[in-house]
């Protein structure tokens, strides 16, 4: 206030001296009961309506008039400030010309009174009164205090020189209050007044579950869980189904709104269920509608068209009668043929209409077929028609791939015949290659082993490249055309690594541990030795032998040797081996001491015949060497 009040002086004494021109206003606060003193270079004071001031019990002016060099000073005095001189202007002129204004504000000490706690029901087209106070008045007069009220979820309600509120009558307003105002004095922080609403409002229900329209499944359990907000709290619910003629049942009263049913659903517990909730302001309901359902009755009329083929046929049928209570989405078809040994082809189905075109059916099978309709309960029972394929190809050979058997120079190969297409097979082929896709090598296979019985048959391919990978696929044929199976592939064996010539160990003897690279050095030179040992010793036996058959005579008879490989049909492998007599006839032409006292024998060189192995393989797949 002092620094104010020095700032104004120095300002009004700096314009003494100037022409009569008007100046900012200057603006001053003070707390009640302070005496107030502002000086102004002038003669007169007027009051915010223009009128002079002179002094009264309130006031006092004081004019000083000093030498004629300085303009006349006046000062105005408020002897005990009060809240009536709040946001009151004074202004010093001179002349008619205003040079200074001030303009007081009284400093709010304490919030007297916050709003009131209220507790009303919820009406959203009323609102309720909150009022404010302070310790200057009631309903400041002056523009300088700005009212607010705050709830305690950040709403915010704000006013000017009033310091009542209007407040939704609704429960978003619900909650604690806080009363604050400030003016140019500044806010009163922390002081402030607090009021509660409580907006109270009957129960909001919610069936949280099953929801409203809900597809249920008879034989499942059953139960509704109600929920409810309200203010106060609920205190209690009701449980209660109501029939199509509009008959009530109470089911319950659960305290918690959650009903379990003691059995489970049927398609009679379809209908109206409503949820109940109270307390002390009211009731609420909520009301949902439920439908149970069971699995559709069987299909109508179904048949089969007469546009058959070899691979397609056309059913139809009419929707069932009863629908099970629920809607049908979709109608299942299963298709089982009966082949040979107990073997079984099925194809399965699905539709969204009443009719289908079967496809991927195999060429003159009988299949009994079962049409099913499906709802959100399940499926419903079959109805059966026969469907029976026109003859066409054969059915799709399998050629397992776990069936090989490998070896290096040869792979049997098995497979097997589902069907034969409604006709004979007259002709199988085996089909070869080393590149997937590109088999170009055809085995016919033997009659006895194309058949299309169910059995498994095989064949053996000799004559392979060792570690090669092989593929294969079968192919049966009739009248009316071919199949063939998937492809599959194995490998042949690799050839053996031959094993290495024994070593022979020599002892060396062992230079001292300090020599190390000497010691190394008379090894290897030890090893050498040892291999030039056994070298020399092998073409010394080696010359013998063949001295010794070139000293045999030529006199023993001819020696012939027939060998004789035949593959079969079937998995076994056949192997015939056919070697003649071997004939040696001792003589003693080489020795002329009786056999009794030194016997020598000297074998005749066994001449035997030259023959040219021509190795072939057949269509069959039979190798012969002769």
């Amino acid at each position: 206030m002092k620094a104010v009040v020095a700032t104004s002086i120095f300002m009004l004494i700096g314009l003494a001296g100037q022409a009569l021109s008007q100046i900012p206003p200057l603006f001053t606060y003070w707390n009640v009961g302070e005496e107030v003193r502002v000086v102004c270079g002038s003669v007169n004071w007027i009051d915010r309506h223009g009128d002079t001031l002179s002094t009264n019990t309130s006031l006092e002016i004081h004019q000083i008039k000093d030498s004629a060099a300085n303009p006349p000073t006046s000062t105005l005095v408020i002897k005990a400030y009060a809240a009536e001189f709040d946001g009151v202007r004074y202004s010093c002129v001179v002349g008619i010309t205003q040079i200074m204004t001030v303009e007081t504000a009284v400093a709010v000490n304490n919030i007297l009174a916050g709003p009131s706690n209220f507790t009303v029901l919820e009406n959203t087209t009323r609102k309720i009164t909150f009022e404010c106070q302070s310790d200057i008045s009631a309903k400041p007069s002056s523009g300088n205090a700005n009212w607010t009220i705050t709830l305690d979820n950040g709403t915010t309600y704000s006013r000017t020189r009033e310091n009542t509120f209007m407040v939704p009558q609704e429960r978003s307003s619900a909650g604690q209050y806080q009363c604050k105002v400030s003016n140019k004095a500044g806010p009163v922080t922390p002081r402030s007044a607090t009021g509660t609403l409580v907006i109270e409002y009957p129960p909001d229900v919610t069936i949280g579950s099953p929801l409203d329209n809900a597809v249920l499944v008879a034989g499942n359990p059953f139960e509704i869980i109600c929920t409810s907000q309200a203010v106060p709290a609920t205190t209690g619910y009701n449980i209660t189904y109501i029939y199509l003629n509009g008959t009530e049942q109470l089911l319950g009263s659960p305290s918690d709104g959650k009903y379990t049913a003691a059995k489970t659903l049927t398609r009679a517990d379809s209908g109206f269920y409503r949820c109940d909730a109270s307390n002390s302001v009211g009731k609420r309901s909520k009301q949902i509608t439920i439908t149970v359902i069971v699995p559709p009755g069987p299909v109508v009329n179904a048949s089969v068209l007469d546009n058959t083929t070899s691979t397609t046929a056309d059913l139809m049928w009419h929707v069932p009668t009863d629908n099970g209570g629920g809607h049908i989405t979709e109608y299942r078809i299963s298709c089982v043929s009966t082949l040979v040994q107990g073997l079984t082809s099925t194809k399965q189905f699905t539709a969204t209409n009443t009719s289908i075109t079967l496809t991927g059916l195999e060429s003159g099978l009988t299949y009994a077929c079962s049409v099913t309709a499906v709802n959100g309960a399940g499926v419903g029972p079959a109805t059966n028609v026969t469907v029976i394929t026109q003859a066409g190809s054969p059915c799709q050979p399998k050629l397992p791939s776990n069936d090989f058997i490998t070896g290096m120079r040869n792979i049997c190969v098995s497979w097997r015949v589902p069907c034969s297409g409604g006709s004979p097979l007259t002709s199988c082929r085996l089909l070869r290659g080393t590149t997937s896709g590109v088999l170009t090598t055809r085995i016919s296979v033997p009659s006895d082993s194309c058949k299309a019985d169910g059995n498994t048959y095989s064949m053996c391919n000799p004559n392979l490249t060792p570690d090669t990978q092989y593929y294969y696929a079968f192919e049966a044929s009739n009248a009316a055309g071919g199949s063939l199976s998937e492809e599959a592939n194995t490998r042949s064996q690799a050839t053996p690594t031959t094993a290495p010539p024994a070593v022979i160990t020599t002892t060396v003897a062992t230079p001292p541990a300090s020599e190390s690279s000497d010691s190394n050095t008379g090894l290897i030179v030890g090893i050498v030795i040892a291999v030039v040992v056994i070298v020399i010793i092998i073409i010394v036996i080696v010359v013998y032998i063949v001295r010794e058959r070139r000293s045999e005579g030529k006199s023993n008879p001819q020696t012939t040797t027939t060998a004789r490989y035949t593959r079969g049909d079937d998995t076994d492998t056949k192997k015939e081996l056919n070697y003649a007599n071997v004939e040696i006839q001792p003589t003693n032409s080489r020795s002329s001491k009786p056999a009794d006292s030194d016997p020598q024998t000297t074998y005749a060189s066994v001449d035997a015949q030259k023959t040219q192995a021509a190795a072939r393989t057949d269509e069959s797949g039979t190798s012969t060497v002769v």
